[in-house]
């Protein structure tokens, strides 16, 4: 990560968050003098549109997914409908641009009526240093598999764990390191128990470091992401740079960034026994699991924050310049009027 640090906000319950927002915003409003604002965080989205307005400021707004109408499916009835309100707001919002981090969530803010002018895809990048990374992978003993992802429905971990387990009764033993926490996760000890592959799944919990993060995914011999819902996939870019093959759900948003499967293979959602088949092709052939390694390290090179930020700079300085010369054009308006009431 690059620029000013703020703690982690994505972790615990709503009230910290809000917090982490109502603090940016005393930070900007009081201390910071922004020339333009990005809002990047969904819990930040109307708290910087509220500063842009009382400060006037330009501001764009990051976009990762559109969630109208899913929220109370993904969340619950009552964050749902909280949810929902906020983003419907959010969108309603005057923003300067919305950068959608995929084409797909572009089609979605699209179908919500934002004009072409004020929408640009931008994706999410990499840091260049896992790219200048040693790439010679040390040799992985036995079938071993890594998974990082929120422990939620829609991450669908609970797939993996019946493909690991068809892989068993198959005579393959498979060993998944799991990265990440969540409210399902007594949901998915259980089923793995239940299953008989408790030995065969390690929990990790959530890694301070993501250089932790990384060194699993190394460790590994084949990468996984099962979710039915992502705003990008950016691990799936991060397994591919430290050269690492996947296996992940055919949906349009990983479609899109992994152009079309290069550098692993696409799996219909919520599949398992397409899971485990990838899963054991993928085990048994280490020359085509080099190949798909190849293949994606140089598709990853695409997604260099050396190469997106020149582009975000440049939208920064499009914007800027629109609100000089809307600022000028304002001017000399005003000014023709008080001549005109000169004159009168």
């Amino acid at each position: 990560r690059y620029g000013i640090t703020y703690p982690y906000c994505n972790k615990g319950n709503i009230i910290k968050r809000l917090s982490f927002a109502a603090s940016a915003f005393y930070n900007c409003l009081r201390k910071e003098q922004p020339t333009i604002i990005d809002t990047t965080c969904f819990i930040c989205y109307l708290p910087a549109g509220l500063l842009s307005i009382m400060k006037s400021i330009p501001c764009v707004i990051t976009y990762h997914e559109v969630w109208i109408g899913r929220w109370i499916k993904m969340k619950g009835f009552i964050t749902g409908i909280l949810g929902e309100i906020w983003e419907w707001l959010a969108i309603k919002f005057p923003w300067r641009r919305f950068i959608a981090v995929s084409q797909t969530t572009a089609d979605s803010l699209s179908a919500r009526h934002i004009s072409k002018h004020r929408l640009v895809v931008i994706p999410n990048g990499i840091n260049k240093n896992i790219l200048m990374k040693n790439h010679n992978k040390s040799i992985v003993n036995g079938n071993v598999i890594s998974c990082v992802g929120r422990l939620v429905t829609g991450k669908q971990i609970d797939v993996l764990l019946d493909a690991v387990s068809l892989a068993k009764r198959r005579g393959v033993l498979v060993y998944v390191k799991i990265v990440g926490e969540g409210p399902e996760y007594k949901k998915l000890r259980n089923k793995a128990e239940n299953l008989g592959i408790n030995d065969q799944i390690s929990f990790l919990g959530r890694l301070a470091k993501n250089s932790d993060v990384y060194e699993v995914i190394r460790s590994s011999k084949v990468f996984c992401l099962p979710s039915e819902v992502e705003g990008f996939g950016i691990t799936l870019l991060e397994t591919m740079a430290l050269g690492v093959p996947f296996i992940a759900s055919d949906i349009p948003v990983i479609r899109e960034v992994t152009n079309g499967g290069t550098g692993g293979i696409l799996c219909s959602p919520g599949d398992s026994v397409e899971f485990c088949d990838a899963i054991i092709r993928l085990l048994n052939k280490p020359e085509y699991r080099k190949k798909l390694a190849n293949e994606g390290r140089q598709l990853s090179k695409q997604y260099s924050w050396d190469i997106l930020s020149k582009r975000m700079l440049n939208l920064y300085k499009d914007v800027l310049n629109e609100t000089n010369l809307k600022s000028e054009s304002t001017g000399h308006e005003r000014s023709r009027r008080r001549r005109l009431r000169s004159v009168e």
